[in-house]
């Protein structure tokens, strides 16, 4: 892997190619472009860029057989790859973490946006704290999926509800219900790691309270209130994967 800020861009759209080709020349990255998938799978074989921008509705090998074909090879996370496309989040959240994507980014995307959150995690090779994606403009994380292997050996009862008869989503414990004495009790310094995390979490749940506490609803026009429910819900997310991290870790 030769340039740190090397950017493969995977676009079949040639004016849209171009325009980010020609942006993020000048800002600083090396970008190789291809116009088809299995274009895009040469390139990144032989030059081996540390990004990938990659269209999803490509002609012939679509973006996501091209994301499968590349982590298949099992680089161990040497590549960063960013479905770019106009489809719905959810279905690229969920065409992310199946084929190994890192980031999304919907189109139509500015480059300006595109170029500011490449520098961030360009910066902390794509690496980036919950704060730190919160804050990006246009790219959203993929959450690695992570659950647990086995069910826990005893039917501890958390939230009123047996073990045997939870969903995953339900093993996340209020405070009362960690507090209950249970067959196996962490050592103290895991407990207490723990905790620091709920306390972030909190913290996180409160910054989103007092946001929305502080906006003034009755002024504000409906393209505002669309962009508030859109950031409200990405946050919500964001936290949502933090829970997760803080259960499954």
């Amino acid at each position: 892997m030769g340039y740190v800020k090397s950017v493969l861009l995977i676009e079949d759209d040639k004016d849209l190619r171009l325009n980010l080709e020609y942006f993020l020349s000048k800002i600083g990255y090396r970008l190789l472009v291809a116009g088809t998938g299995e274009e895009g799978i040469e390139v990144w074989e032989r030059e081996r860029p540390r990004a990938v921008l990659l269209d999803v509705h490509l002609p012939g090998m679509n973006g996501y057989r091209v994301c499968e074909s590349i982590r298949s090879r099992g680089l161990n996370g040497e590549t960063a790859i960013l479905f770019l496309s106009g489809r719905p989040e959810r279905e690229l959240l969920a065409a992310g973490q199946r084929g190994g994507a890192d980031f999304y980014i919907q189109k139509p995307a500015d480059p300006v946006d595109l170029g500011s959150d490449l520098y961030h995690l360009f910066e902390r090779d794509f690496n980036m704290s919950l704060d730190e994606i919160l804050k990006l403009r246009v790219a959203r994380k993929v959450p690695k999926p992570s659950r647990p292997t086995v069910p826990p050996p005893d039917p501890v009862t958390v939230l009123g509800q047996p073990a045997s008869d939870r969903q995953p989503s339900a093993w996340i414990q209020t405070p009362s219900a960690r507090s209950e004495p249970v067959r196996k009790t962490p050592s103290r310094s895991a407990s207490s790691f723990q905790e620091e995390k709920w306390d972030h979490l909190s913290e996180l749940m409160s910054e989103l309270r007092q946001s929305l506490r502080r906006k003034h609803f009755h002024s504000m026009s409906h393209d505002e209130l669309l962009d508030l429910a859109v950031d409200t819900e990405r946050r919500v997310d964001a936290v949502i994967e933090y829970v997760e991290l803080v259960h499954y870790s």
